[in-house]
Parts: C-alpha cells; sequence; structure tokens
C-alpha cells in the first residue's frame, strides 16, 4: 500500500475514533441530565429515600393513590368540626429538625437555659418565635381497630410508649410515636466452621415521638389487643399446662369506642384514625440513644435514636381518614364545659342515644 492509503487509512480511523468519543460524551451527558432530573424531583418530594423503606404513617403515598402524603403547615384550628379528606396532620419531623437548628445556633442561649432554666427559659421562648405559642396535630396510627358484634362498638386501640430520660422509662411521661425510620432490619443464620448455628441480628432506627405529662388528664386503660387475646385464647386452648400470664402483656392504651352499625363500622374499621391535637411545652424536644453490640455467640447490633417532641395535649380526636369526618373528641378531664368523650356523629344518636350515652367515659 502507498503512503497515500496509509494516510487514508489513519485519517478514517481517527475520524471513527472521534465520533466513538463523541458518541460517548454524549451519552455521559444524557446520564448526568437524567440523573440530576432525578435528585431534583426527590428534593421536591421531601429529599432521596434511598432503601431504607418507608416510615411508619408518614412517608410514602396516601393509602390507595401514588400522591405523596401532604402535611399541614398552618397551626391547627381546635375548633373545626370537619378535617379535610386524607388528612396527615403536621409533620413531626421538620417541626423536630426546625427547633433543633434555631436550638443549636444559639447553643450559649441553650447552655444557660440549661444551666439556670429561669434566667434562660425566657431567652430560649424567643429564639422559637414562630413555632411555640401554637397548635399542632399529629397524626396517630392505631395498633388495632376492632369491632364487636353482640356490643355494636368499633375500638381503636393506640398504644401509649415509654419515654426514656437518661436512659431510664420517665414514669413522668407517656408518648405517641408519631413517625418510624428503618435504617437496617437484617436476621439471619449462617453456619460457622465447627457445624454450629450462628444467628446474627442487625437493626437500626430512628423514631419521632410525641412526650406529654398529662396523660393523666384522659381515660388510659391496661389491656391486651384483641387479635393477640384471641391469638393466646387458641394457644392456651391447645396447652393447658400455659397460663395466660405467658401468652399475653398488658400495655397501656388510648380506646376510642364508637357505637356503629355493622355496615358502616366495616367500613370505618380500615380508615379511622386517631389525631393527638397539642401545644409545644419546655424543654420542647429531647433525644434518646440505646446502642448495644452483640456477643461472639451472639453477634449483631441494636441502635435506636428516639427524638421526642415534648407537648401537652389538647384533645384527642377520632376521625376517618378517608373523608375527614372528626368521629370522637377526647377533652381532658380540667375542661368541665364539655364531657370528656364527646361523639360527633348526629345521624346515629336517635337510633342508638342509648347505648351512646352507655360509651361514655369518665376521664
Amino acid at each position: 500500500m502507498n503512503d497515500a492509503g496509509k494516510t487514508f487509512d489513519t485519517e478514517r480511523g481517527c475520524m471513527k475514533t472521534c465520533m466513538k468519543i463523541t458518541v460517548i460524551l454524549l451519552l455521559l451527558i444524557l446520564c448526568g441530565l437524567s440523573l440530576s432530573n432525578s435528585l431534583l424531583f426527590a428534593q421536591r418530594r421531601g429529599g432521596a429515600r434511598g432503601g431504607q423503606g418507608k416510615s411508619e404513617g408518614q412517608r410514602g403515598v396516601s393509602p390507595g393513590s401514588t400522591k405523596p402524603a401532604e402535611f399541614d403547615t398552618a397551626p391547627f384550628d381546635i375548633t373545626r368540626e370537619q378535617l379535610p379528606p386524607v388528612y396527615f396532620g403536621h409533620n413531626i419531623q421538620l417541626i423536630y429538625k426546625a427547633i433543633n437548628e434555631r436550638l443549636t445556633r444559639n447553643t450559649d442561649v441553650a447552655e444557660t437555659a440549661a444551666r439556670n432554666p429561669e434566667s434562660g427559659k425566657p431567652a430560649a421562648d424567643s429564639l422559637l418565635t414562630g413555632i411555640i405559642g401554637k397548635t399542632y396535630a399529629f397524626r396517630v396510627v392505631p395498633a388495632e381497630n376492632f369491632y364487636s358484634d353482640s356490643e355494636q362498638t368499633l375500638q381503636s386501640y393506640c398504644p401509649l410508649s415509654a419515654v426514656l430520660t437518661k436512659g431510664v422509662e420517665d414514669k413522668t411521661l407517656k408518648g405517641f410515636r408519631i413517625d418510624h425510620s428503618p435504617q437496617m432490619d437484617n436476621h439471619f443464620i449462617y453456619t460457622d466452621d465447627k457445624g454450629k448455628q450462628i444467628e446474627i441480628e442487625e437493626l437500626k432506627f430512628r423514631d419521632y415521638t410525641i412526650a406529654f405529662e398529662n396523660f393523666g388528664q384522659f381515660s388510659v386503660e391496661k389491656t391486651v389487643l384483641p387479635s393477640v387475646k384471641q391469638a393466646a385464647d387458641k394457644g392456651h386452648k391447645k396447652s393447658d399446662t400455659m397460663s395466660h400470664s405467658d401468652d399475653v402483656s398488658e400495655h397501656e392504651m388510648i380506646i376510642g369506642k364508637l357505637v356503629l352499625p355493622s355496615a358502616e363500622a366495616k367500613r370505618l374499621r380500615e380508615s379511622i384514625t386517631l389525631l393527638a391535637v397539642c401545644s409545644l411545652v419546655d424543654p420542647y424536644l429531647t433525644s434518646e440513644t440505646v446502642h448495644r453490640i452483640g456477643t461472639p455467640e451472639k453477634p449483631g447490633e441494636y441502635l435506636a435514636q428516639h427524638e421526642y417532641l415534648h407537648v401537652r395535649l389538647l384533645e384527642l380526636w377520632f376521625y376517618d381518614f378517608e373523608t375527614g369526618k372528626v368521629l370522637m373528641k377526647m377533652k381532658p378531664t380540667h375542661d368541665a364545659s364539655t364531657p370528656p368523650h364527646e361523639p360527633i356523629f348526629p345521624q346515629l344518636l336517635a337510633n342508638f342515644k342509648e347505648k351512646i350515652v352507655d360509651q361514655t367515659i369518665d376521664c
């Protein structure tokens, strides 16, 4: 081949290489644009979620819809009698983070408040202008809704959570867990070189709880979830040697009780929800971390980060999450102007007047 042919082949090879490089660059640019759009979309929806799953009762989408959860951004009107459909209340994470950011930006004031509450409290309150002094509402997902055919009563069970202070349970406080964010949940078994099976459990999560000390002003019952009791009864019948105390344990709960016909109760059983109406109180927020490392015999790790938003309960509302209809309002005992449990179901009062009177509980 002459020199001209070699030169032509060389130029053609260079052109092909340049075309390949151009195509690769275009693909990289397109990938970059696609990634940027994805991140922007994630930020608009409240930040990238990662692979950690949904938070309980908060993140994700509305039930039966692809629409993201929309939280209330205005102070709650406690005089209202109707809620919007699919009402999530306020976002506890945003409120907690807003308070935490204001306090951490002013560490001198926060430390002064901790050393001298009397002199520091007004200064600390001034940092939270626009946040405290308002009424908030947080959605609490019941652990179970149970309907009794014999009593024609729909019961909504909402367990109270323990609140930790310096690593131990604070008996003066109770709480409702509003948001649960799992970070790791691994459980597996492997066989070591000696043929022994080793169980490994890794659990990490962060939860947000409203903590309150005036729980005694509401009707708190110590009981067992109906489904747990039914399962225990079945197991108890199979093994008479086992006592009920081995099967179940009682927990403190707020229980909403509504007298309803079975047709209406069947629909509400899937949608009845509790709304905790409250105001923020000092110290506004605290945080507790529980961290346990496993042993060689049982390796693993447990990390729980508990974030507490301190509030005073004003009222507890049971409502239809789908329609927003308020079904019952529980009020604290010190409010003598209205009954502690105020059912909001006018169309059923005539047919079930006697039963509604029977369902009233003194807080």
